[in-house]
């Protein structure tokens, strides 16, 4: 937004007042003492259960944070005798409000509150939490603790709070051997796999945190000694050679003679393709069923604003390469349909979007009026690819240049695992864009058939088969 803004815009201010404002919820942060601790205001013990069945629900499938069944059990015992075990359960009880604030968040939709849901139950926890150097006696707990606090401030657009809180934990599950292989013969099975269990919750979390706040990762794959399989877990890095074309295509505006693609496009462009099918993948597989989306974890969110923007983006640089229109109604479908059942996040991306969109179309018309060429990937194309599904029925068509290829973009004639062999043209233009050549060309020699990737790659049973 900077780039363009700067490029099409030198008069007008960087960014409008809506985008700029990025506080999306007021976090109410305690203000009370954490001596203070008291049972006020807990919920019954069957709704305290169903509560923690939400959570378990709602997370269970993506992240490992506790023993279900033991803590299951800890909630009757500690309701046994309320008024007596709050202080005896004082770090449980943190673990506790911490499970009731993402239970009461994942029942709240369609709310105008500035705070964000489950905020009273969050807070109150956060008073009770050690300080920053505190050492947790009962380490397994502390790290459940600040990973579950680490999660809530995610989900409610803190990041680096988030960040911070999940580092504390994945040092303090360092320090206890939670990334090395654990003895079996000593711990117990059960242990060790909610040891495993919980580690890899953090290195997910990890990936997570650390990308979308462009930071280094916290854990490095060289340090764990722990099963795990990583060939079967693939990270797409196609964003920045689109980011590339379309930084460059603004940097020529008004030179159209200067212009020179084919080298660039040579290298890069079955990158690009793969990267547009996915974003148009994922927005149909957001849009089949509204009433599926996840309203307070912030992913279907992200998944949504990932794709229109990598579509946006791509529509200003090949416009014929896919149907925008239609792909830009989906995601727009998508984002309303959070907004409207409450989620604060997807109305501040909404107006980043429609901020972008405005100055990707500047771009275009101003191209179009210089005479600078119409990019497009059709010299890659062969067989066609079904983007849409055999069962899309009516929904858009992928095309390249003139050609409507029907089911959707093609298979590309040059592999992924081709463009790891130019290697010196290719390393000069990663390095020009901000990536390491080494740890690209890695990703990509690992990358299979994406007709092979099943959508549900992030279920955590594949994951659990993966470690």
């Amino acid at each position: 937004m900077l780039t363009l803004g700067e490029k099409l815009r030198p008069g007008s201010p960087s960014l409008p007042q809506n985008v700029l404002d990025t506080e999306v919820y007021e976090f109410p942060w305690p203000s009370f003492s954490a001596s203070e601790i008291n049972i006020s205001g807990l919920p019954s013990l069957n709704h305290a259960l169903y509560l923690f069945t939400t959570v378990k629900f709602h997370l269970g499938q993506t992240y490992r944070l506790f023993d279900e069944v033991e803590f299951e059990s800890e909630i009757k015992d500690f309701y046994a005798n309320a008024v007596q075990n709050v202080s005896e359960y004082r770090v449980w009880f943190i673990k506790f409000l911490l499970v009731l604030a993402f239970g009461t968040a994942f029942h709240t939709s369609h709310t105008t509150a500035q705070e964000p849901p489950g905020a009273r139950f969050f807070s109150r926890a956060m008073a009770l939490m050690p300080g920053p150097g505190c050492m947790w006696k009962e380490s397994m707990l502390g790290i459940e603790i600040l990973a579950m606090a680490g999660l809530y401030l995610f989900c409610i657009d803190d990041r680096e709070s988030a960040h911070c809180y999940l580092s504390n934990a994945i040092r303090i599950a360092q320090m206890e051997g939670l990334h090395t292989q654990l003895p079996q013969e000593e711990l117990g099975a059960e242990k060790v796999t909610h040891c495993r269990d919980l580690w890899w919750t953090l290195y997910i979390m990890d990936r997570h945190f650390s990308s979308s706040l462009g930071l280094p990762m916290s854990v490095q794959d060289g340090d764990i000694t722990t099963p795990v399989n990583p060939p079967n877990c693939v990270i797409f890095a196609t964003r920045p050679p689109l980011l590339a074309a379309l930084k460059e295509r603004s940097e020529l505006l008004g030179h159209p003679d200067d212009e020179n693609w084919d080298g660039f496009l040579a290298q890069t462009a079955t990158v690009i393709s793969a990267g547009i099918k996915s974003a148009a993948k994922t927005l149909q597989i957001l849009s089949k069923e509204y009433s599926m989306l996840e309203v307070f974890l912030p992913y279907d969110v992200e998944f949504a604003f990932g794709a229109a923007l990598h579509l946006t983006m791509a529509s200003a640089v090949f416009p014929d390469v896919v149907d925008y229109q239609h792909c830009r109604h989906l995601s727009h479908q998508i984002l309303h349909e959070l907004v409207s059942r409450g989620n604060r996040i997807a109305r501040a991306r909404t107006a980043e979007l429609k901020y972008l969109e405005t100055l990707c179309a500047e771009l275009a018309v101003q191209g179009r009026r210089q005479g600078h060429q119409t990019l497009t990937l059709s010299h890659l194309e062969s067989e066609p690819m079904d983007v849409w599904g055999a069962d899309a029925g009516n929904e858009a068509r992928l095309t390249v240049g003139d050609q409507n290829l029907g089911a959707g973009m093609p298979e590309p004639d040059v592999s992924l695992q081709d463009l790891g062999h130019n290697t010196s043209s290719n390393m000069d233009l990663l390095n020009s864009i901000g990536i390491s050549a080494d740890n690209f060309f890695s990703i990509i020699q690992q990358m299979p058939d994406p007709e092979t990737l099943s959508e549900s790659i992030l279920d955590w049973d594949l994951w659990k088969e993966a470690t």
